[in-house]
């Protein structure tokens, strides 16, 4: 490991990532599991041993592609002094700004697109191609945005999802490559479409030889999200979506045993799904 908790090499197959802390930010419980019974969201967080204040990692992905890197979502600049540490904490890891080829931006929330562009307005990593889902970017483009995000999101969600993207969108506007459908943007490197928690959110899967992991971005916030995927955060746009895909990508990571790379989950975020009969639960990788 890199610095205490910035950075973690590892292999999938033959090919090298790195996950990267971006840092990390506290929301209010109630935010990940509105309508949660309290005796029952009691009884979660001690059958999962962790602290019911949600102290939320944010832990982006670096996958070396052919001599360069492929980085999975930018982090959170401009949301408080214990986040925006992700190009810090890549130089750190040894790689340069120059080094990114390509980013990939899962979804358009304050996390995960913040770090795109720097305190100049430029963006942060300029020789990279970006990518999003055409869905996601014709969606947070709309000029009455704010009327269209859902009601049950809280007003400062709802102007901070706003701001962000509208103050990073002159800037992205003519970089990005936008895709409709499951699309291989480097060698063993694909992205899928993943809706739900956004219009357009995406997942991220890298194959190579015969393993293979899964980048699932915010399929799942929390790990007792995987016990009670009915437990809807308030940050799910389309909640039967989202749920939707919540299952069908825990289903499918714990079939084929794939490594999991979760963004808010426990640096580094990495570990295996497992069956609970109809549930699920997350075995972390220590």
């Amino acid at each position: 490991m890199d610095g205490e908790t910035n950075a973690l090499r590892f292999r999938v197959g033959l090919v090298e990532c790195v996950a990267i802390s971006d840092g990390s930010f506290t929301y209010p419980t109630a935010n990940f599991f509105p309508g949660a019974p309290p005796a029952a969201l009691a009884q979660a967080f001690g059958a999962a041993g962790v602290p019911e204040q949600i102290i939320s990692p944010y832990t982006c992905l670096a996958i070396e592609a052919e001599g360069r890197w492929v980085l999975l979502d930018t982090g959170a600049a401009g949301m408080g002094p214990t986040t925006g540490h992700l190009r810090t904490n890549l130089e750190t890891a040894g790689i340069r700004g120059s080094d990114i080829a390509t980013v990939i931006l899962t979804h358009a929330h304050p996390d995960h697109i913040g770090g795109v562009i720097g305190d100049d307005g430029q963006l942060s990593f300029p020789e990279a191609q970006l990518y999003m889902t055409k869905q996601e970017w014709d969606f947070w483009s709309e000029p009455d945005l704010l009327s269209r995000l859902p009601r049950h999101l809280p007003e400062v969600a709802r102007e901070r999802q706003t701001r962000t993207f509208q103050s990073r969108l002159p800037a992205l506007r003519g970089k990005v490559t936008l895709i409709e459908s499951e699309t291989e943007v480097a060698r063993g490197i694909r992205v899928l479409l993943a809706p739900g928690h956004t219009p357009g959110h995406a997942i991220v899967e890298l194959t190579s030889g015969h393993e293979s992991l899964l980048y699932i971005s915010d399929i799942l916030l929390h790990p007792i999200h995987m016990t009670h995927p009915e437990w809807h955060p308030v940050y799910d746009m389309d909640r039967e979506a989202a749920e939707k895909t919540r299952c069908h990508v825990l289903g499918r990571t714990t079939s084929e045993g794939m490594l999991v790379s979760a963004f808010h989950f426990r640096f580094p975020g990495l570990g295996h799904t497992r069956s609970t009969g109809r549930t699920w639960s997350w075995e972390p990788v220590v």
